[in-house]
């Protein structure tokens, strides 16, 4: 399960770091991580049964959450997420950091606020994204 490497790469080239300068990282950042950040986890594999071998195409959801003391610049990370992300591969696949990509597609955002954390509370937005790999069987 290397989608997630394709997904740190995806988003360590966007303008999520340059524009925003938010730091990526998977399943948690530490406590000390300057906002904003990204986190992302891979929390589904669903494999396409065949009857002859191993599964050749995977498909995941996986979660990204933008955390960040300002909702405002919550919403604009998020927004940029979706853009890089959502139906990132071309046609009919694209190679990202050794892993084989078909398709990405947004699936749903969520509001979320963690008021006892960071003092003020934290902004962190969900974003939900069906990832398909292509799957190099022997």
């Amino acid at each position: 399960m290397d989608v997630g490497k394709a997904i740190y790469q995806i988003l360590q080239q966007s303008a999520v770091v340059g524009t925003y300068e938010a730091s990526i990282h998977p399943l948690v950042a530490k406590e000390t991580t300057r906002f904003p950040f990204v986190v992302y986890e891979v929390t589904q594999d669903d494999p396409t049964d065949t009857k002859d071998g191993q599964s050749n195409l995977d498909t995941y959801r996986v979660d990204i959450f933008v955390y960040s003391t300002e909702y405002s610049n919550t919403c604009l990370i998020s927004n940029a997420v979706r853009g890089v992300l959502d139906r990132a591969p071309t046609y009919p696949y694209t190679i990202y950091n050794g892993v084989v990509l078909q398709s990405i597609s947004f699936q749903n955002i969520t509001d979320e606020f963690e008021p006892q954390s960071g003092g003020r509370g934290i902004f962190r937005q969900r974003l939900e994204f069906e990832v398909r790999e292509i799957r190099q069987t022997e």
